[in-house]
């Protein structure tokens, strides 16, 4: 090569002219007009939107993913929005407050201490992974015989970890067995207001008194027992003349009916038990006598509670791993009943238990690729709509023309929940609108949203209520704190508070509503929503209720460990000892003001006269 070539490194380099991508466009056209053209005038400008438009991979959190809702337009639109076309919710919530005594002290979570099994397997099953995998244990196998096969240690511990998998149909990040209608239940017997819920593998039925949102006996006017490990996944009640019950726990569902007389008694009707596990139970709106119970592989038990007649349906999959198959079928309808799984609705004919239609496009009307499995699902009321969640939205499916046309999604809302949502309730609220409820598993991870009774897809005419999300039991504890009360260190209230939700609970008062979630041990917090306007009026004693409620709260008496020592040998260095003959002062007297000179001082107007009162207030009754 020769060294001596010169280069020229002042040549000048031309760079093309930019265009702006918008100089060629007609903004007061059309919009439909505007994406027509836009191919054919400006290139750049197109991949600009296709870029925006198209679904993209995201690491963010699901909470902190802004998306717009479904929306149908004129052609004519001109791309301008009513300036409250995101309105927020007119109404605030009360903190929390706990309506049940604390009980069930010193007992784990079990929605919790379910996962940590299968986290702590998974954990295990990766070191051995590893270690296999960095000293080739694979390379190191030797067959002696047929028989006789010659390998390291640590392949036969990690077979049989594998062997001994804790919930080989479970790997999720939230306990889907707890998912469904939840624990916690409002039933009406006899004109009278009653709470069913569990705890653990007990089912109880209390006295409650809807105007003041109050149990009113801690003693239970009835109760089951499931059972040694049966705890209670799910509960679901029929009224007719007589009450029926079905409890689901993980491989048997008892059914119950409740006895009326001079008290009321469960009394157990049958019991259906299997291998695999039960994964949701409902019973249907309109033959109420139905029962229906899914199992973790797509098979369900279709069951008559009156006969005790049951049969099963294998229902469409669109998986063929049973792992993780949470899915639940519901029926407000005559003629059909749909079963809602993880990514995928199906709509049955009853006579026939034919597939009709099938709702698969969920990936496409949501703007993250990698996430939005369905995680609830809920319809109400022999309504024509289903309302479906996935860890991101909350969508609303238009059923009215189930058997002419496809299935569609007309609404969707962005519930910035930080989990996926497992529980969602209904009332109605104001005028021709819904109140609805959403709940994660996790403490008070939940929101409120707004949505008109007409299920269409929103216009630009129209407007959009955003998320609300009241307030949480744990900013009640700090607030508490702050006032240096439930700071108990033998005692903490944190772990209490935070555990697992297992069912909520959405009641429509005259003025306001009241939002009830039940915990995994026993706990009942209260919300109440009421109108803006109401703020002023509404009184919030949450701090004080928490103080009375953690005052039963005491833990069993630990016994406190070194596990570690520091060594402070170079602060001990440091320290400087105090002399022997040192006084230490002890009795400081409290210097009071002067209140002649005080006096004068505001005689001569060197002080704003208004904070006389305040200055003089407490001296001059002490003088007296």
């Amino acid at each position: 090569m020769d060294s001596t070539k010169k280069v020229n490194w002042k040549k000048t380099i031309k760079v093309p002219n930019k265009k702006h991508i918008t100089g060629d466009l007609d903004n007061t056209a059309p919009i439909s007009q505007i994406l027509d053209e836009l191919p054919y005038k400006n290139k750049e400008a197109f991949k600009f939107f296709g870029r925006n438009l198209r679904q993209r991979w995201s690491l963010m959190k699901h909470s902190l993913l802004p998306n717009y809702p479904l929306n149908t337009f004129n052609d004519d639109w001109d791309g301008q929005l009513l300036s409250n076309y995101f309105e927020p919710l007119r109404y605030k919530s009360v903190p929390p407050q706990v309506i049940t005594c604390i009980h069930n002290i010193g007992k784990k979570d079990p929605v919790v201490e379910y996962m940590q099994e299968k986290l702590e397997w998974n954990r295990k099953l990766l070191i051995h992974a590893y270690t296999a995998s960095a000293y080739k244990y694979e390379q190191r196998l030797e067959t002696l015989n047929e028989d006789v096969i010659s390998c390291p240690k640590a392949i036969v511990s990690m077979a049989e970890l594998l062997n001994n998998d804790p919930e080989p149909f479970f790997d999720a990040n939230y306990n889907w067995y707890y998912a469904g209608f939840g624990n916690l239940q409002l039933i009406l017997l006899f004109d009278r207001q009653y709470l069913m819920y569990s705890e653990f593998s007990i089912l109880y039925l209390k006295d409650f008194n809807k105007k003041e949102v109050k149990i009113t006996s801690n003693e239970p006017v009835a109760s089951f027992e499931c059972g040694k490990d049966c705890n209670i996944l799910e509960v679901v009640h029929s009224i007719e003349s007589i009450p029926i019950v079905a409890v689901r726990t993980r491989n048997i569902i008892f059914i119950l009916k409740i006895k009326t007389g001079n008290e009321f008694e469960f009394e157990k009707i049958t019991v259906l038990e299997t291998e695999k596990p039960f994964v949701s139970i409902s019973f249907d709106s309109f033959h109420k006598k139905v029962l229906y119970a899914t199992l973790i592989d797509s098979n369900m038990y279709l069951i008559n509670v009156e006969t005790l007649l049951a049969k099963i349906i294998l229902l469409k999959a669109n998986t063929n791993k049973p792992l993780n198959n949470w899915n639940i079928v519901l029926s407000t309808k005559r003629d059909y009943y749909v079963n809602v799984s993880g990514n995928a609705i199906h709509v049955y004919d009853k006579r026939t238990n034919a597939l009709e239609h099938a709702y698969n496009n969920i990936k496409s009307i949501v703007d993250e690729t990698c996430c939005n499995p369905i995680t609830v699902a809920r319809q109400f009321d022999s309504s024509n709509y289903l309302y479906f969640g996935t860890n991101h939205h909350l969508f609303l499916l238009d059923l009215r023309f189930v058997k002419q046309y496809q299935l569609q999604a007309t609404q969707r809302w962005t519930h910035g929940m930080e989990f996926p949502p497992v529980y969602i309730n209904k009332c109605n609220f104001e005028r021709n609108k819904d109140l609805l409820c959403l709940s994660s598993q996790w403490c008070e991870d939940m929101c409120v949203i707004s949505d008109n009774k007409k299920g269409e897809f929103l216009s630009s005419d129209n407007s959009i209520t955003i998320p609300y999300r009241p307030p949480s039991i744990l900013s009640v504890l700090q607030e508490a704190r702050s006032h240096l009360s439930c700071d108990d260190i033998y005692n903490p209230l944190d772990s209490r508070l935070s555990t697992a939700i297992t069912g909520t609970l959405l009641i429509e008062q005259a003025n306001s509503y009241d939002i009830l979630m039940l915990n995994s041990l026993g706990d009942i917090t209260h919300h109440t929503l009421y109108p803006e306007h109401m703020n002023s009026i509404v009184e919030d004693d949450s701090v004080r209720q928490l103080q009375d409620w953690s005052k039963s709260y005491k833990t069993s008496e630990r016994i406190f460990e070194v596990s570690t020592m520091i060594n402070i040998a170079d602060v001990w260095k440091k320290l400087v000892k105090i002399p022997e003959d040192a006084q230490l002062v002890t009795d400081v007297e409290d210097e009071q003001f002067n209140i002649d000179e005080i006096k004068e001082t505001f005689e001569k107007e060197e002080i704003d006269v208004e904070l006389k009162e305040v200055w003089l207030e407490g001296m001059e009754t002490t003088d007296e």
